[in-house]
């Protein structure tokens, strides 16, 4: 059933019973039609220019990837609450890189929402650790929101020289 065909339903339905009925009946459908569709290689994609954005410095490119209200836990043990916050610290040069790679090694979408994890490695051009390959783990989640997919949640932690001991 088309959108238009749902909604004639609804609108030639004068008993808000039926009304109600009709709504639920056809929710379900309506909702899968108009969820966003997108496959793990298209995500790959997106995340791989959010990458390159960012190892760029390209400001214009990250603020259209990146959502209004995006919230990292960052590396750096701090929270930074909107894009803003992020997006300052690529124009003062604190996210400055030399080199920044990830591994993606869990991919999950559903509905619109979609999240990878898996492990980054970076190398800053400045600061106390400029030159340095450090290994981090990370955990992006993207939302569809009108119309397109945008980073709206991060964390991203330094990998410690010894794990966690659990045995």
């Amino acid at each position: 059933m088309t959108f238009g065909e749902w909604l004639l339903r609804v609108e030639n339905c004068h008993d808000w019973r039926v009304r109600l009925q009709v709504i639920m009946k056809h929710a379900k459908s309506l909702s899968e039609a108009t969820m966003p569709s997108m496959t793990k290689e298209n995500f790959h994609q997106l995340e791989e220019r959010e990458r390159r954005a960012v190892l760029a410095g390209d400001v214009s490119a990250i603020e259209r990837l990146w959502s209004p209200e995006l919230l990292v836990n960052a590396p750096h043990n701090r929270l930074l609450v909107g894009v803003g916050a992020t997006l300052d610290m690529v124009r003062k040069g604190v996210i400055d890189f030399e080199r920044f790679d990830r591994t993606v090694e869990r991919v999950e979408i559903n509905g619109d929402m979609a999240v990878s994890m898996g492990s980054e490695a970076i190398m800053q051009k400045h600061g106390p650790q400029a030159g340095e390959l450090i290994h981090r783990r990370y955990t992006n989640v993207w939302r569809h929101s009108d119309g397109q997919w945008r980073l709206r949640y991060r964390h991203a932690n330094v990998v410690p020289k010894y794990g966690q001991i659990l045995e």
